[in-house]
């Protein structure tokens, strides 16, 4: 069974406004969780999933980074991860550098 949960950018307009909502999840105690991202600057997304699923009672089992942007996000992530003292693995896909390259991009139109 692969359960999912989305974890918003801001705070939940609609429904009850006495308990607002960051996270859409059914995740429960013990549960084994992977957490991607697509693009990653600041790391504070990811590193606000990683707090909700330990709310939640469950073991953030990997990390798994689409673009890293280079602006020290996943060195934020990292020391997170190390203050928490927790051994889970951080994978990135691509750099910033990996898409564009080391040379100059030039548009003709």
């Amino acid at each position: 069974k692969i359960g999912v949960f989305y974890v918003r950018d801001s705070l939940k307009q609609e429904g009850d406004v006495h308990a607002p909502k960051w996270i859409e999840s059914r995740i429960k105690g013990g549960d084994k969780v992977v957490i991607t991202g697509d693009v990653v600057s600041s790391g504070s997304l990811i590193i606000r999933a990683i707090e909700s699923v330990m709310q939640l009672g469950g073991e953030v089992f990997k990390v798994i980074v689409m673009i890293d942007t280079a602006k020290g996000g996943v060195e934020k992530i990292e020391e997170f991860l190390q203050t928490n003292m927790l051994q889970t693995e951080i994978v990135v896909v691509y750099t910033w550098q990996d898409i564009i390259g080391s040379s100059q991009v030039s548009y003709s139109i």
